[in-house]
């Protein structure tokens, strides 16, 4: 079995996260909170993805990165590679209590 790449796979968890958890059981979580900062770490994700992957952005129908290709170099993977292991890191740091 094939596994996902781990930037797609933050990707989905962005998406699908914020539909498991109903909104009303959720105190309201201010701007320094761990809940916030993992938030905010999904939107840089997402936004790192439509960076990365112009043509998945242009099937989501962001056209911001119409004029480019996606790179697909060994160095860009490479590059993609080191920071999918920043975030896991970074995800690893947080406290789930």
């Amino acid at each position: 079995m094939k596994s996902l790449p781990t930037g797609l796979l933050l990707t989905l968890l962005a998406i699908a996260l914020p539909t498991l958890a109903p909104l009303s059981a959720a105190p309201p979580e201010s701007a320094d909170s761990a809940g916030a900062q993992l938030h905010a770490l999904f939107d840089q994700e997402w936004e790192y993805t439509l960076r990365q992957n112009p043509t998945f952005a242009s099937r989501l129908g962001d056209r911001r990165f119409n004029h480019r290709w996606p790179d697909v170099s060994l160095a860009a993977i490479e590059r993609r590679h080191q920071h999918d292991q920043e975030i896991l890191t970074k995800l690893d740091a947080f406290d789930t209590a």
